[in-house]
């Protein structure tokens, strides 16, 4: 979770990530329509916040949309609350993910640490699951290779950043489990944004 916090506080910029400002109303109106450009240090939108956890987030007509989960909070530009938006974020997701090794953890919290994996996904995924490694306990149980080929080149760099900030972390104390880098670095082979 804290790397996710560090990717998406890379970008964060107190003068314009904040309700009110003229950036956030042009970044709202081209950019992301209703859903409200993200806010705080972990880029969360007001239409996340306004809906209930986990829930796709709705169209202003009613319909659904694919893309975005509900966080269910309250003023995203607080840290504590960002923090907690950022650990609904990703668990939503991780949580899903039954009998994962603790780099299947990692990969799928790189990825939806901005929103690029659902929960509806992982579920797909894990009961049919498939250990790739069985020798290495730091081994992937899920073929990520299927669903990074298949993605959009942020995906990729999204994971790198991930990777690179937890390193850093762990670098400075933190406590990291234990991860098959050789598979994060395959997976994130050409990451460009």
């Amino acid at each position: 979770m804290a790397a996710g916090v560090a990717v998406q506080s890379q970008y964060y910029d107190p003068f314009k990530d904040a309700r009110g400002t003229l950036y956030y109303y042009l970044q709202n109106w081209f950019f992301e329509g209703y859903y409200g450009n993200g806010l705080g240090i972990c880029g969360v939108s007001d239409a996340q916040m306004n809906t209930p956890l986990g829930d796709k987030i709705l169209y202003p007509d009613g319909t659904k949309k694919g893309v975005g989960l509900g966080l269910a909070g309250q003023d995203q530009t607080q840290p504590a609350v960002a923090v907690a938006a950022m650990r609904n974020r990703i668990t939503t997701s991780t949580d899903k993910c039954t009998n994962c090794s603790s780099t299947d953890i990692f990969i799928a919290a790189g990825v939806a640490q901005n929103s690029d994996l659902t929960p509806a996904i992982m579920q797909l995924w894990t009961p049919g699951k498939l250990r790739l490694h069985p020798s290495d306990p730091n081994g992937i149980t899920i073929k990520w290779a299927d669903f990074f080929n298949g993605a959009d080149h942020h995906v990729r760099f999204q994971l790198k950043l991930f990777s690179n900030d937890a390193k850093e972390l762990q670098n400075r104390g933190w406590y990291v489990p234990g991860i098959a880098w050789v598979e994060i670095n395959t997976l994130t082979t050409g990451a460009y944004r």
